[in-house]
C-alpha cells in the first residue's frame, strides 16, 4: 500500500535548545513542538491497527473475488418461478466484491493520513498549551497594569482631577481582568492535560515550552475551477453517495439477471420495486451530493484564503506594534511617558507577536490539511475507471434527474465499470441461464 505522509516539520520550524530523546526525556529543558510530535507518533498505535484492518479486509476482498469466480460457473433454472438462490448467486458475482472493495478502500485512505493526522493533533495540543501559557502571562500583566491604572485614578480623584464614576469603572475593569486571569489558569491546566494525553509524557501547567519560530509555508492555493473539476466525484459526500447508488444499481441487476423467466413481471420479488424506487431516490441524492461536494471543495479553498489573509494581516499588525514600541521606548527614556504607558506598549507588542504566531500556525495547518485531503482524493481517484469518470463528468456538467436520458446514458458504462473494478468481466451480464 502506498503511503503519502506530509511531515509537520515541513511547515513548522522550531527554535529550541532541547533535542528529541523519545518518550524517556525529562521536561527540565524546553519542551518543543518537535518533541511533542515525536512522542505522539511513538505512542500512537492506530497505524498498526489500520494495517491489521487492511490485511483482514484485503483477505475478505480476495475471498469475495474467489466466490465470484465460483458463482460465475453456477447456473440456476428459474424459468417458471423466482429463484432466490439465483439472485443471491448474481450478488456474489459482483455486488459482494464491490462491498468488500469499498471497505478496503476506506481503510486504506484512513491509514494513508493517520500518521500525519497524529502529528497534527500533537502539534495542536502543544500549540494550545503554548498559547494558553502566553495568554495567561499577558492576562496577568494586564491585571497588574489595570491595578496601577486604578491606583493612579484614585490619587487623581483625591486631587479632584477625575470623577468617582471613572474610578468605579476602572475598579470594575480590575475585577473583570482578575476573572480573566482565573479563567486563563484553567485554560493552561486543560491544555497541559491534553498535551500529556497525546504525548504520554508528564506535562503540567508549568512545563517550559520551547519558543516557536514559525515560518509561513509557501503554497499556491489551487485554482477554483480546476480543483472542483478534479476532485468533485471523490469528495466525501459524493463518494458515499456513489457507493449507495452503486449497490442499488447492482441489486436491481442481480434480480434481473438472477431471474430471466417469461413471467418476471408477475413473479418478481417485492424487493425489485423497492430497489427501483431506491435508484430514483439515489439519483436525487447523488445530485444533491454533487452540490454538497462542490460546496465542500469551495470551503476548503475559502479556508486557505482566509488563513492566508489572516497571517498577512497579523504580520502587518505586529510590524505596527513594533514601531509603536520603538517610539514608546524612546519617549520613556526621555521621560515623556509614564511606566504604565511604556509597559502597555510592550504588552501590545507581545500580544501582536503571539497573534502572528497563531495566524502563521493556522495557515501552515490549513496547508497540511489540504495536502492531506488531496492525498485522499488521489487515492480514491486511482480506483476510478478513467473512461467511466470521463463520461460521468460530462453528465455532471448538466446534471438533472431524468431516468430516460441522463441515467440511461450512464448506467451501462457505470455497471461495466463496477464489474471491471472488481476484476469481473462485464460479459457475464450477457449470459442467459
Amino acid at each position: 500500500m502506498k503511503r503519502l505522509v506530509f511531515f509537520l516539520s515541513a511547515v513548522v520550524v522550531v527554535a529550541g535548545t532541547a533535542t528529541s530523546q523519545g518518550v524517556g526525556y525529562g521536561l527540565e529543558m524546553d519542551f518543543t513542538i518537535e518533541q511533542a510530535v515525536t512522542a505522539a507518533v511513538e505512542k500512537d498505535h492506530r497505524p498498526q491497527i489500520w494495517e491489521l484492518r487492511i490485511e483482514d479486509s484485503l483477505e475478505d476482498y480476495k475471498e469475495a473475488l474467489e466466490d465470484s469466480e465460483d458463482a460465475i460457473e453456477r447456473t440456476y433454472a428459474n424459468d417458471e418461478r423466482w429463484s432466490m438462490s439465483s439472485i443471491q448467486n448474481k450478488k456474489e458475482i459482483y455486488l459482494i466484491p464491490l462491498m468488500n472493495w469499498y471497505g478496503l478502500t476506506d481503510y486504506e485512505t484512513s491509514a494513508l493520513v493517520q500518521e500525519d493526522q497524529t502529528k497534527a493533533d500533537a502539534a495542536d495540543a502543544w500549540m494550545n498549551l503554548y498559547v494558553a501559557q502566553k495568554s495567561h502571562e499577558q492576562a496577568s500583566r494586564e491585571f497588574e497594569l489595570a491595578k496601577l491604572e486604578l491606583e493612579a485614578l484614585q490619587v487623581r480623584e483625591k486631587a479632584g482631577a477625575v470623577i468617582t464614576s471613572q474610578v468605579n469603572a476602572q475598579a470594575l475593569a480590575v475585577l473583570q481582568q482578575e476573572l480573566t486571569v482565573q479563567q486563563s489558569v484553567q485554560n493552561v491546566e486543560l491544555a497541559a492535560k491534553k498535551l500529556a494525553y497525546w504525548t504520554g509524557l508528564e506535562v503540567d501547567a508549568d512545563s517550559e515550552m520551547g519558543m516557536p519560530k514559525m515560518t509561513r509555508s509557501i503554497y499556491a492555493i489551487p485554482q477554483v475551477e480546476n480543483y472542483v473539476n478534479d476532485n468533485l466525484l471523490v469528495t466525501d459526500a459524493v463518494w458515499k453517495s456513489l457507493y449507495s447508488y452503486e449497490t442499488t444499481v447492482l441489486n436491481i441487476q442481480a434480480i434481473e439477471d438472477g431471474f430471466r423467466g417469461p413471467n418476471f413481471e408477475k413473479n418478481q420479488p417485492d424487493s425489485y420495486q423497492t430497489f427501483v424506487i431506491d435508484q430514483m431516490e439515489g439519483a436525487f441524492a447523488l445530485e444533491e451530493a454533487l452540490v454538497n461536494g462542490e460546496q465542500a471543495l469551495l470551503a476548503e479553498l475559502n479556508d486557505l484564503e482566509n488563513k492566508s489573509l489572516m497571517a498577512i494581516n497579523q504580520k502587518t499588525n505586529r510590524e505596527n506594534r513594533e514601531k509603536e514600541w520603538a517610539a514608546a521606548e524612546i519617549r520613556y527614556q526621555a521621560g515623556a511617558i509614564s511606566s504604565l504607558e511604556y509597559e502597555t506598549a510592550r504588552l501590545n507588542l507581545d500580544k501582536a507577536e503571539l497573534a502572528e504566531v497563531e495566524a502563521v500556525y493556522a495557515w501552515n495547518k490549513a496547508v497540511a490539511s489540504n495536502k492531506r485531503q488531496q492525498s485522499i482524493y488521489a487515492k480514491r481517484m486511482e480506483s476510478m475507471d478513467e473512461t467511466w469518470m470521463s463520461e460521468m463528468k460530462t453528465q455532471v456538467a448538466t446534471w438533472a434527474y431524468d431516468p430516460d436520458a441522463v441515467h440511461a446514458d450512464t448506467d451501462e458504462a457505470y455497471i461495466d465499470w463496477i464489474l471491471t473494478k472488481n476484476g469481473i468481466s462485464p460479459s457475464i451480464l450477457d449470459e442467459v441461464e
